[in-house]
């Protein structure tokens, strides 16, 4: 299943990689937030996440760049911190739902 609002032979534009975002939080349980530079694209997909009622995750293990994160972890308490320093790559499944697979395609 392909989902856009655009069509095959548009040019892909800062505005519809937003309009995407806005998609991809829809159809989500939870939104997983990894890097972000204080105005990157994640900080936008932050605050449709947010604005549709989504849980924001974002994993324990710290990667670059990581300004836009710390600052919207630093505004908002209802974000989920996953893993810890001990297990960071041994999340389990109940722990974090958003990493159960679901398969959509056949395989």
């Amino acid at each position: 299943m392909i989902i856009s609002e655009v069509e095959p032979q548009q040019f892909v534009t800062r505005f519809s990689l937003l309009e995407r975002n806005r998609i991809t939080s829809g159809i989500s349980d939870s939104v997983l937030l990894v890097t972000s530079e204080p105005n990157g694209g994640t900080i936008e997909q932050y605050k449709i996440a947010r604005q549709q009622n989504k849980k924001i995750l974002v994993p324990f293990m710290k990667l670059e760049p990581r300004s836009g994160i710390e600052k919207i972890m630093n505004v908002d308490p209802t974000i989920s911190v996953i893993g810890d320093s001990a297990h960071v790559n041994q999340i389990p499944d109940d722990r974090c739902p958003v990493l159960q697979t679901r398969r959509l395609l056949p395989a």
